[in-house]
């Protein structure tokens, strides 16, 4: 493949059509995702540039004929051009920023940056907005950096602050992963100040390399990734990551000797990394020493006490020798920092199984005491057994008031989920004033502190137990008055917004929600509690981001996906869409896929595509024994019967053909017959009859 035709254009010394299409690809290829894409499209840009400056003499315009040896040369490596034109009063300052990059080892210092943005071009007004663009434009195309130094950079300019803007202005992905997510990081995604190499080494080539061999090695793809690793070590940079990919895949195949062999190599030589810790514990845990494996994950600990992967590999540590408890602990450490972490889900569950078992045969034996069986049912509950929750907490009564507050919570939880809603009401009404009785006669503080986040837990599951019962006023004003009393707890506010949003009320939606993301931004639900009030309100950018932001988050929330179709939908993009719930359809299926892809061919004026999607939903809606999978199914029938009842009466009136008017009376009729309450059909249908005068059953509707 040529420059050009990387680029998607035809030879041109047109420097502006060079930039144009390499920026619109830019905006699809994701740097962390596709480094090898990334840079094979850099290098395309730099000589079309070349052959641009050079009045289209062929140089560096068509690498593909050169020797493999001169298209990975350091100097194709280089910053080419100027950032901003030399009359313009920052040109100098973007030539020290070209310069300080070209530098490996002052730009991975922070205090570099700190120097160069001293300079008065980044505060004088007239001038720091064309700096920030220079810059950003560079790390668009150049961002091997630590997270330290963009970190220097937003105290600068400010990109979390400015982060609307910043989005609009760059690509989504360029923006979120170079500029934001490192500010939010409490560890260095990459431990630059590792490396051992001369002033001239090629640190850019090794560290793309590095990338490529991660996701090799993500993807299982081994042969790749040796590949990459006989690359890597034939160049003269060394960096202790490479042992610590290379063990992985080893482990893949469970050599473990080799693996212990390789990582022996920097441990303890970079005892400094996390990453190397950590590492030297996986593999330890795999031979089965525990002990030599915890005290690694320690070590990693000391360097980094956020460490998650050090925290993780402790709990496996723990959960491997019997010690649940210890294990529980760690791992709810973990999940607090990163409620998604995959391995720290997975390893809960294991320990969770573990103390059930353990549990269990305590009841069985009759000497489990209260707290015991409190804990037993909580189990219960969290595996989604109901019925056994219940059945233990209603056996018994707890002198402890705290326990009992505790056992009626759950007890009302297990009850909610059994629909028994009325009850749950009930037991959650008594468990909260029990609580608030608590906490007037508790002087301890942290003892205080607990029994008020219970009574905040309580008081929002009571709401979700009126809501069941239908009484949403009621509903809303009990976690209304939780709101005034805990306004630092963000799931009180995404409850808020969810009440809000099922009453309609889609402005009072957003507000609760953007206190609960405030409170909470890592929590992905008040995203997408967000996206669907903002839909409502027809503010699609905002709707589109949040949906984003959810499945960055949580990328597990099919309804967040289901909002983005419908948005993309609503503006016009029916291949996107369309693409989308392909894409879904391969997690997933349901009624709700099959009700969007009808939406989407009416929305493109594909009427009898629409009709035959809708009558699919109604087919699969009577298919009882087939799977069910919640939040892919339709909510909102009516909707389907509404949707295709105006669908046959398009085809009607387009063709004229009486079976369509007679089809479309037949399902607005069965419609009306299932769902009386729902005012579309029911308005509908009475306006048809109004039409044929039969006016008593006309009254009856109405």
């Amino acid at each position: 493949m040529t420059d050009w035709s990387r680029l998607g254009i035809a030879p041109t010394t047109d420097a502006a059509t060079i930039k144009k299409a390499y920026h619109t690809l830019l905006a699809e290829t994701n740097p962390e995702d596709s480094p090898e894409a990334f840079m094979a499209l850099r290098q395309a840009y730099e000589s079309a540039m070349e052959y641009a400056r050079n009045g289209g003499r062929h140089g560096a315009a068509d690498t593909e004929d050169l020797p493999p040896d001169q298209t990975e040369n350091p100097s194709f490596q280089a910053l080419y051009g100027d950032l901003l034109p030399e009359s313009h009063p920052a040109h100098r300052w973007t030539k020290k920023l070209q310069a300080l990059y070209l530098d490996f080892f002052s730009r991975i210092r922070p205090e570099s940056w700190e120097e160069l943005f001293s300079d008065p071009i980044c505060r004088r007004i007239d001038t720091v907005s064309d700096a920030e663009d220079a810059l950003l434009r560079m790390l668009m195309e150049w961002w091997f950096l630590p997270d330290s130094v963009i970190r220097v950079m937003n105290g600068v300019f400010d990109f979390e602050g400015n982060a609307s803007r910043l989005f609009i202005c760059y690509p989504e992905d360029f923006v979120q992963s170079i500029l934001l997510d490192p500010l939010h990081r409490d560890f260095e995604s990459f431990e630059y100040t590792l490396f051992e190499g001369s002033p001239d080494s090629d640190y850019d080539g090794y560290i793309n390399l590095y990338y490529t061999l991660t996701g090799q090695v993500s993807r299982g793809e081994q042969d790749a990734a040796w590949d990459t690793v006989s690359r890597m070590e034939q160049m003269d940079v060394q960096h202790p990551y490479l042992a610590v990919e290379k063990a992985k895949l080893y482990l893949m195949n469970e050599q473990y000797d080799l693996a212990a062999a390789v990582i022996e190599t920097v441990y303890p030589a970079f005892d400094c990394s996390p990453v190397v810790c950590c590492m030297a514990g996986e593999v330890l845990l795999e031979k089965g020493s525990c002990d030599d494996a915890r005290a690694r994950f320690a070590r990693a600990l000391e360097v980094h006490s956020e460490s998650v992967w050090a925290r993780t590999g402790l709990a496996e540590s723990y959960l491997r020798t019997g010690d649940y408890d210890e294990a529980e602990s760690q791992i709810n450490e973990v999940l607090a920092r990163d409620r998604y972490n995959p391995r720290g889900k997975a390893l809960e569950e294991e320990i969770q199984q573990k103390q059930k078992a353990l549990l269990l045969k305590k009841a069985e034996d009759g000497t489990a005491d209260p707290e015991e069986k409190v804990r037993l049912a909580i189990l219960c509950i969290d595996t989604e057994e109901y019925e056994p929750a219940a059945e233990i907490l209603s056996d018994f009564h707890a002198e402890n008031r705290k326990t009992e507050a505790e056992r009626l919570h759950f007890l009302a939880t297990a009850l909610l989920n059994l629909e028994e809603a009325e009850a749950a009401e009930t037991h959650f009404r008594t468990a909260e004033g029990l609580l608030q009785t608590l906490l007037e006669v508790t002087s301890d503080q942290e003892e205080k502190r607990y029994l008020d986040a219970c009574l905040c837990r309580t008081m929002v599951m009571r709401s979700v137990a009126l809501e069941s019962l239908n009484r949403m006023e009621e509903a809303l004003t009990a976690v209304t008055n939780a709101a005034v009393d805990h306004p630092d707890q963000n799931m009180v506010f995404c409850r808020k917004a969810e009440l809000h949003y099922e009453m309609k009320q889609f402005q009072e939606s957003v507000d609760a929600a953007s206190r609960s993301i405030e409170l909470d931004p890592s929590f992905h639900l008040p995203y997408r509690i967000r996206a669907n009030a903002f839909y409502e309100l027809g503010y699609y950018n905002e709707a589109y981001r949040d949906c984003n932001d959810c499945i960055r988050i949580f990328d597990g929330d099919i309804e967040a996906y289901f909002c983005r179709i419908n948005i993309l939908i609503e503006v016009n993009e029916i291949q996107a869409a369309l693409q989308e719930l392909d894409s879904l359809e391969t997690q997933v299926q349901g009624t709700k896929i099959t009700f969007l892809r009808g939406k989407a061919m009416e929305k493109a004026g594909e009427t009898e595509k629409a009709r035959e999607a809708y009558l699919k939903v109604l087919a699969m809606d009577a298919d009882k024994g087939r799977d069910f999978f919640y939040p892919a199914e339709l909510n909102d029938l009516a909707g389907t019967y509404f949707r295709l009842y105006q669908t046959l009466r398009k085809l009607y009136r387009s063709s004229g053909i009486a079976a369509y008017r007679r089809e479309s009376m037949k399902y607005l009729r069965e419609g009306v017959e299932r769902f009386p309450d729902d005012p579309s059909l029911a308005a509908e249908l009475a306006g048809v009859l109004c039409e044929q005068s039969c006016h008593r059953e006309e009254q009856e509707l109405y």
